[in-house]
C-alpha cells in the first residue's frame, strides 16, 4: 500500500451531491485494499460532526471552501496543491482545473488522470463566459 492515490475535484465522500462523488466513493472502496487512498472533501457539504478524517479506511482531507461554482477554482487549486507532493496518482474529477494543473504541474510528482465530464462546457445552465472558461480548461487538461 505504498502507492498513494488522491481524488480531487469532487465535493467528497460519502456521496451527497452527484455523479463524481458517487464515482469517488465507489472507486475508493474498490481500491482501498491495494492502495493508500485520500479523497479531498469540501467542508460545505459535511457538518462538523461528519468530518472524520477516515471513511471506511479511506482518508479524507477537508478543505474549507465550496467545491462548486466560482469557489471551485480555489477548491481545485488547494486540493491539487495538497496532492501534488504526496500522490503517486491524482484522479481529478471535473473540467475546471486545467489552469490549476498548468500552474502546479511542475510540483506534481506522480501521474495525473482527469475525468473532464466532456459536456460541462456545453450545458445551457452556465452563462456563456462560464462555458467558455470550462472549454478552455478542458482543452488545457488534454495537454498535461
Amino acid at each position: 500500500m505504498d502507492h498513494k492515490i488522491y481524488i480531487t475535484g469532487c465535493a467528497g465522500i460519502p456521496a451527497r451531491y452527484g455523479g463524481f462523488e458517487t464515482f469517488a466513493e465507489q472507486i475508493s472502496k474498490e481500491l482501498i485494499n491495494n492502495f493508500d487512498i485520500c479523497v479531498c472533501c469540501s467542508t460545505k457539504f459535511y457538518n462538523p460532526g461528519d468530518r472524520d478524517s477516515n471513511f471506511h479506511g479511506i482518508k479524507r482531507k477537508f478543505i474549507a471552501t465550496g467545491a462548486n461554482s466560482i469557489q471551485s477554482l480555489l477548491y481545485d487549486f488547494i486540493s491539487i496543491s495538497i496532492a501534488a507532493g504526496k500522490a503517486d496518482t491524482i484522479i481529478h474529477l471535473g473540467g475546471g482545473a486545467g489552469i490549476s494543473f498548468l500552474l502546479l504541474k511542475p510540483f506534481v510528482r506522480g501521474k495525473i488522470w482527469i475525468h473532464t465530464d466532456g459536456l460541462e462546457g456545453n450545458r445551457k445552465k452556465w452563462q456563456i463566459m462560464t462555458r467558455w472558461f470550462l472549454r478552455i480548461n478542458i482543452f488545457l487538461s488534454y495537454w498535461l
